[in-house]
């Protein structure tokens, strides 16, 4: 439920940005903290070449050097670029806490789409070359790819508009346990009925309904698989629709294009998105909200445009009036975001589509990270890729909060400076350091 009054994001860019759309975005754990990727269909980032792919530090754009060639190649160049970004365990060590990353879309292995698992940048595999895990698909393409638990175990799961994996016949969803000795098997026997897979996510809550959830656009999973309209689950043995799914006006199923998973305050909910009027018997208008056992609708919901959905991305984040669901717009206008009880759009637009949208902390404090093919959000020029910030402080530089940002607040930030402590912290990440000094510089003399 709402949690506070919600605000106008502050919107940054990050760098001069990149030169073409961003498909996808993935927070990618390395030891202790994070690194934000991106990937799409840009040559440079930062003004920098790095071909599809970059990672930001913080502080800048970094290319990703593909290790098995000597020199490296710069990124992955491909004449549609990447799509899908998915962190992943270490596949040689499961008590790592790096993790690594799969990507899917045009890598060059072939006239299709395919899937290619790379490794953070500073690894290597001494004594030996780098190995790779490359699939191919046949069809149309990859739209998603996702890990996590089903049936007892952990498995990877890809879905898109394919008729083949790696030359066997495989269609529309596939799954494997490991990357390094199993291949992909399929998750319906037999002909899948019609449509394709947009989405795959894992839920791992038994009191919810774990297994292996995906969407898109179809009847029914296999002849012998039941009606589920679009959405459905599986566990790993058996396939169980969510009521009576996602329809249209006639009662035909309506594509869902986009899901996330998470509690903003309702409880556990797997939150949903696409063309559909219906969820189950609920009149959702295009975005709608499933709690284990029913559907919920999101208010008046974001109905679709022309026949195509309103919203391409769904996250949830925590802008500072707590846990919220943000919907990306799929048309150039505003993000909007859902507290549990209104929408509210925000006043920065997008002057173009944005694609994806990912929560990451890179050392500044937790922040939701869009990426698209826009040009601006409101009057920040961003070049592809943003970064939102949570509510701005009515007064940023006054730590000890007496109204004005004066002597008394650069003392105490000068005697905690270094110190990891809230005293004298401004910008709420628990150091206290040059943004918190800069902070109080910038604001210095100012009445709240």
């Amino acid at each position: 439920m709402a949690s506070g009054e919600p605000c106008d994001p502050v919107v940054e860019a990050l760098g001069s940005g990149v030169d073409g759309p961003v498909r996808a975005i993935a927070s990618v754990r390395r030891g202790d903290a994070s690194q934000l990727y991106i990937a799409g269909k840009f040559t440079t980032a930062g003004g920098e070449l790095m071909n599809n792919i970059s990672m930001w530090d913080g502080a800048g754009w970094n290319a990703y050097r593909f290790l098995p060639f000597e020199p490296p190649t710069i990124g992955v160049p491909g004449s549609r670029g990447i799509s899908v970004l998915q962190p992943i365990p270490n596949p040689f060590d499961p008590k790592s806490p790096d993790e690594f990353i799969m990507l899917g879309g045009d890598l060059l292995l072939g006239d299709s789409d395919s899937v290619r698992v790379f490794f953070p940048m500073e690894v290597s595999i001494t004594g030996s070359p780098v190995p790779q895990f490359d699939t191919e698909v046949q069809g149309f393409g990859i739209c998603d790819i996702a890990f996590g638990p089903v049936g007892g175990t952990s498995k990877f799961a890809l879905a898109g508009d394919f008729s083949a994996v790696n030359g066997e016949p495989i269609e529309r969803i596939a799954q494997r346990s490991t990357i390094l000795e199993a291949d992909w098997q399929p998750v319906v026997n037999g002909s899948f009925t019609s449509g394709s897979v947009a989405c795959v996510e894992f839920i791992d809550d038994e009191s919810f309904g774990e297994g292996l959830y995906f969407s898109g656009l179809f009847d029914r999973p296999g002849i012998d698989g039941p009606i589920c309209n679009s959405i459905c689950r599986w566990d790993g043995e058996a396939f169980y629709p969510l009521d009576s799914g996602l329809t249209g006006p006639v009662g035909a199923p309506s594509p869902a294009t986009t899901m996330t998973y998470g509690d903003i305050g309702e409880g556990p909910s797997l939150y949903v998105a696409g063309t559909f009027t219906l969820a189950g018997a609920v009149e959702a208008n295009g975005i709608a909200r499933w709690d284990g056992s029913a559907w919920h609708a999101l208010g008046d919901g974001r109905p679709p445009l022309l026949g195509q959905p309103s919203v391409s991305a769904l996250a949830i984040f925590d802008d500072g009036s707590g846990p919220a669901l943000y919907a990306a717009p799929a048309f150039p206008g505003p993000i909007a975001r859902w507290d549990g009880e209104q929408w509210q759009d925000f006043s920065a637009e997008s002057d173009g589509t944005v694609y994806t949208m990912a929560v990451h902390d890179d050392g500044s404090g937790e922040a939701l990270y869009v990426g698209g093919d826009f040009a601006v959000i409101g009057d920040t020029e961003v070049s592809g890729i943003a970064r939102i910030r949570g509510c701005a402080a009515p007064c940023p530089g006054d730590v000890t909060s007496d109204g004005t940002v004066d002597l008394a607040d650069l003392n105490l930030v000068l005697a905690n400076f270094g110190q990891t402590t809230t005293d004298g912290d401004t910008d709420g990440d628990g150091v206290v350091n040059l943004i918190d000094l800069n902070a109080v510089l910038a604001n210095f003399g100012s009445a709240c």
